[in-house]
């Protein structure tokens, strides 16, 4: 069945099309002259950035390489929700940020070239330093921000938007790789060799990326969700994540990173209020402190609990797995771990209330103890129970060249009898309450 319609413009002409019914479908036939007239309807309107100190609203697209240097403001300025189009084009900031971003913008390349955001006194992308809230930069997609005075990316850590970097390279500036608000996501990026810490936020997520090489921490958050990336060779620490309640949600969750080489230790944790630490593959090794650390003075709630599964914790100067000095952690649990070669000891827990727990792992070959659990010093009667259980091997510990001559070292040592199952191995125990030389609990092999 045929049938005719017709379509009116503005100025009074027509045209006519034709639509046919086939089986149920529907298939229009709409001539040129409809195409050209509708088209333009659609398209949002761009602005071409070709001069230092353009503002610009909506969407801009850099159209060549733009050098401001020595100009005395921002190279680019957005404003509120505008866009910048890089175009794999290079823009050279002057002595400001290269790219002021009001509230709510974007920065990416659509080209398959990356594009370069380098070389200001201030930051790459920045923001209102003194305005609480929302003044942030939304998206960085397939940029390199390189070679600024200031961060990269600047936007207030307390902001109340999220804030993504994806696809993306931020190396070798001035500060901080990256600042975000209430929720920093970085994905498939590599922030690298900044002059303070890599990505710094409240919330921070990170995903098949490189966070390497930065001169304080790795990243440093109130909660910490890590996939599949490297936080390694950073001058501070892996990952600095202290924990805040209820700003943190999950307070840590690794799956699959490494933190290793980093000057002091992989993971150093914080703790105010509840902590909820998950580390499930990946590795804490060759740190100049610990593995996994809590920071001196940092106190624990009676419900903070932390468990590495699968984790490779190796070859750290001090100790492979470190709890709190003061305050007690709930749980800890090692499964399926590796705890090697570490300085000191190789897990050392101080009065973890509901019992320090080592199943499935191998913990061998650490200077001091394997595995150590010590009394709460204001409370000498609470309990310190210790758990290794199926077939978890805790070997060939106390290598330090100290031990029996100015201190007692073991495979296990605990304030209490440490449970050892009949599927696991241990060589030696010493009792830490019984001075030195001491005593052991004859729970193991040798004692």
């Amino acid at each position: 069945m045929r049938h005719l319609f017709f379509v009116f413009v503005p100025g009074g002409a027509s045209m006519q099309a034709s639509e046919y019914r086939l089986k149920g479908s529907i298939i229009r036939l709409v001539s040129a002259a409809a195409l050209t007239w509708f088209a333009p309807q659609t398209l949002q309107a761009q602005t071409i950035v070709n001069t230092c100190g353009q503002v610009v609203s909506g969407k801009g697209v850099l159209s060549a390489d733009l050098d401001c240097t020595g100009f005395p403001a921002a190279a680019v300025t957005l404003t509120k929700g505008a866009k910048l189009d890089l175009a794999g084009f290079t823009l050279t900031g002057g002595d400001a940020d290269a790219i002021f971003c009001e509230h709510s913008c974007t920065v990416l390349s659509s080209s398959t070239q990356t594009g370069v955001v380098q070389n200001a006194t201030g930051s790459g992308i920045g923001t209102f330093s003194n305005v609480c809230c929302d003044n942030v930069v939304k998206r960085v997609v397939n940029v390199r921000i390189t070679g600024n005075g200031g961060s990269g990316v600047s936007t207030m850590v307390i902001g109340d938007q999220k804030v993504v970097i994806k696809d993306s390279e931020i190396t070798s500036n001035g500060l901080d790789g990256a600042t975000g608000g209430k929720k920093l996501s970085v994905k498939r990026s590599t922030i690298s060799n900044n002059g303070f810490e890599g990505v710094r936020g409240s919330r921070v997520s990170i995903v098949d990326s490189e966070i390497n090489g930065n001169q304080a921490s790795g990243a440093d958050a109130f909660g910490l969700r890590c996939r599949r990336s490297s936080l390694s060779g950073n001058q501070i620490h892996g990952a600095e994540v202290s924990v805040q309640g209820d700003i943190a949600g999950v307070n840590l969750r690794s799956k699959d990173c490494t933190l290793d080489g980093n000057q002091l230790d992989g993971l150093s944790i914080g703790i105010a209020f509840e902590a909820r630490l998950s580390i499930s593959g990946g590795s804490l090794s060759n740190n100049g402190r610990d593995g996994l650390g809590f920071q001196s003075g940092a106190a624990a709630s009676i419900r903070s609990r932390a468990k590495l599964v699968g984790t490779v914790v190796t070859e750290n100067g001090a100790n492979g797995v470190r709890t709190p000095d003061s305050g007690p952690l709930y749980q800890l649990l090692l499964r399926k771990a590796t705890v090697s070669d570490n300085g000191a000891n190789g897990v050392s827990g101080r009065f973890v209330d509901k019992g320090l727990r080592v199943v499935q792992s191998e913990v061998t070959d650490n200077g001091i103890h394997g595995i150590e659990h010590l009394a709460d010093p204001a409370n000498g009667s609470a309990p310190c129970p210790t758990e290794v259980s199926r077939s978890a091997v805790v070997t060939g510990n106390g290598v330090d060249a100290a031990c029996g001559v100015s201190f007692t070292c073991a495979d296990v040592a605990g304030c209490d009898a440490p449970v050892v199952d009949l599927k696991s191995t241990c060589d030696t125990s010493y009792d830490t309450e019984s001075g030195f030389p001491g005593s052991n609990w004859g729970v193991c092999a040798l004692d």
